[in-house]
């Protein structure tokens, strides 16, 4: 097992709030009441002509959420943020020290992750897989700017909840230390 770090933690309870949001989200759009995952991804599958969203390959394909669900992206389980993806492409590439100083370290976005693996954005595939995926999030009514909203709201409960864990975290810590000695 890794090291459990506040950024692992972060993560966690994103993923868990995101899952939250994105019921209520399929349900008060009625969507929960028709969407079954297995046979609509199947669909969706169909819909990319059996090929991975970024590389256009004929490969193993698994959901591969446009917004990641995590606290920086911020994407719900939504079937307008899911394509289907090769084992490869799934693998989000981050900035490095080249790229802007904001960005180091953070994911790409969909339309960066698409561009990688394209080579580029002046060519007539990458034009030809953006306007297919975003075909995909329109047709499948990912709500706009969703992401944004829940973010503030995301990151306020989670520093609040690590700061709760922190001031029973301190008591433990010292109780094992003292159990050491």
């Amino acid at each position: 097992m890794g090291n459990i770090t506040k950024s692992t933690v972060k993560n966690t309870m994103a993923r868990f709030m995101l899952t939250q949001y994105g019921k209520i989200y399929l349900k008060q759009t009625h969507l929960d009441e028709i969407w079954n995952e297995k046979e609509w991804f199947e669909k969706l599958k169909k819909t990319f002509n059996n090929k991975c969203a970024y590389c256009d390959k004929k490969k193993p394909l698994e959901r591969e959420h446009l917004l990641m669900m995590n606290a920086e992206q911020c994407g719900l389980h939504h079937p307008g943020n899911i394509v289907p993806c090769c084992k490869d492409c799934q693998k989000r590439k981050r900035h490095n020290k080249d790229d802007d100083p904001k960005k180091k370290g953070k994911y790409f976005s969909w339309e960066e992750q698409l561009e990688f693996e394209c080579g580029g954005t002046s060519s007539a595939f990458f034009s030809i897989r953006q306007r297919k995926i975003t075909d995909s999030i329109i047709e499948n009514k990912y709500p706009k700017d969703v992401s944004k909203i829940i973010q503030s709201s995301i990151d306020t409960s989670i520093q609040s909840s690590i700061t709760e864990l922190e001031k029973y975290m301190k008591p433990l810590q010292k109780k094992i230390e003292e159990s050491i000695k």
